[in-house]
């Protein structure tokens, strides 16, 4: 416990300020220990929980994958935004958001990598863009929505389309 470790902290300082003395030196003190205040760790066993509600939502994407690869493009568009937030790791609320928009802008390629440009604001300002590097299965999830002409389903929010999967 805290307590313990601080009297043993201490001891030790007393005996080796003791030994200081009695070798007139020799023996050299450690330097203080500072604690330095810090956040909680976000991995404790209590949140740790959650881990199995994804792999069910994992597992519900990938059944909907499977039962409904031809579906309408709200399905579809739930299905690339889950991809993206879980596979691809498009994990801000700002990009989230910008997305539907970025997608519709198209995307980027060179080699056998590609790419969309993200723009945080309305301006289309250079320094507000952010290049966002998708998944295998994102980016198959791209592919068939650019090649079936869908317009993004508006006014609906990310998590009421995500939810829709779970249903």
């Amino acid at each position: 416990t805290l307590a313990s470790n601080q009297k043993a902290m201490r001891i030790l300082d007393r005996v080796l300020r003791g030994m200081q003395r009695a070798t007139k030196g020799a023996v050299c003190l450690p330097d203080p220990i500072v604690p330095l205040p810090r956040k909680p760790s976000p991995f404790r066993p209590q949140k740790m929980a959650r881990a199995k509600k994804l792999s069910e939502a994992v597992e519900a994407f990938t059944n909907d994958l499977v039962k409904n690869h031809d579906g309408n493009s709200e399905r579809l568009a739930a299905q690339l935004l889950f991809s993206a937030i879980v596979f691809g790791g498009l994990l801000h609320r700002t990009l989230v958001d910008a997305f539907p928009k970025a997608l519709d802008q198209g995307f980027s390629a060179a080699d056998d990598t590609c790419w969309i440009d993200i723009s945080l604001n309305q301006e289309e300002d250079a320094a507000r863009v952010r290049r966002w590097f998708p998944d295998p299965v994102t980016q198959c999830l791209i592919a068939r929505w650019r090649k079936s002409g869908y317009v993004w389903p508006s006014p609906k929010s990310p998590e009421v389309l995500i939810a829709s999967l779970m249903d």
